[in-house]
């Protein structure tokens, strides 16, 4: 019977734990916001533009089309009223014709450190390529585009985020599972 007890204890508090997590996806789109002074998005897609699935937008400022060094940066929307941590599992980009990825203030991805060729042409998974997964509570990702050859330009990405659970949260487990194993002990020793 302690068995039985024992393992629907230990059953019910996993679960509890893996409540505190929740993920979410996110994707680029108009509903994205653009940070530069007189940014006009769109989201045109230039005929040599993969498609880049996934629910994602090509997106761009309209002025930066054929302006040689114009630059702009676009944050993801779904982070920047959370007032929870997150981790991303997953983050998939097309871009051109440069990227720089930030996490507040971190800089996280830079496609000029990694060689994907014709980056508008492909759609690529960069989770592995990224020097940090961590978006605070607050901060949101920012991509900063470079159109560095004067001709179309754009990005467009998707990606998944897990809840990171507050402290208090993993200090409640872990007490409740410090006051479990005191019960149990004080059982077998009864």
């Amino acid at each position: 019977m302690n068995i039985l007890k024992t393992t629907a204890t230990a059953a019910l508090l996993l679960t509890s734990a893996s409540t505190f997590a929740s993920t979410i996806s996110f994707s680029s789109g108009l509903d994205d916001v653009c940070t530069t002074t007189g940014c006009d998005l769109t989201d045109q897609s230039f005929y040599t533009y993969v498609a880049p699935g996934d629910g994602a937008s090509w997106i761009q400022d309209n002025n930066a089309w054929f302006n040689i060094h114009a630059e702009y940066s676009i944050y993801e929307y779904d982070f920047s009223t959370s007032s929870t941590d997150y981790s991303i599992d997953s983050l998939s980009i097309t871009f051109d014709d440069n990227v720089i990825i930030t996490s507040g203030t971190s800089v996280i991805f830079d496609s000029t450190t990694v060689g994907i060729i014709d980056p508008w042409t492909v759609y690529t998974d960069v989770t592995s390529l990224l020097t940090s997964t961590f978006i605070s509570a607050g901060d949101y990702l920012t991509f900063y585009v470079d159109n560095d050859r004067g001709l179309a330009t754009g990005v467009a990405w998707s990606g998944t985020a897990t809840s990171v659970p507050e402290p208090s949260m993993i200090i409640a487990l872990g007490l409740g599972l410090v006051a479990f194993g005191v019960r149990r002990r004080k059982n077998n020793d009864a």
